[in-house]
């Protein structure tokens, strides 16, 4: 289980991240949809801990959680593909 909690992210004035909460659930793939700047490679690389967020959290259980992600284009759009698994050490 991934769990996004109420993230915000701006970049100055630009707010591209507002109140994103959605639980991502172990062995499920999720599409995430969107045009140039919606803010797709902004979310992965908060939820990834490769920038950080403004407020809110990224939470996982207590197991270690592997998150993959993909991107693909086509003529109309770009996506993401995301899935989420967990092991034990």
């Amino acid at each position: 289980m991934l769990h996004l909690n109420h993230l915000k992210k701006s970049f100055g004035k630009n707010e591209i991240l507002t109140d994103i909460e959605y639980t991502f659930e172990e062995g499920n793939i999720y599409p995430v949809l969107g045009g140039a700047g919606a803010g797709r490679t902004t979310l992965f690389e908060c939820i990834a801990g490769d920038i950080a967020v403004d407020s809110g959290t990224v939470e996982t259980k207590e197991k270690c959680t592997l998150f993959f992600c993909c991107k693909a284009e086509c003529s109309a759009y770009a996506y993401y593909r995301i899935s989420v698994y967990q092991y034990a050490l």
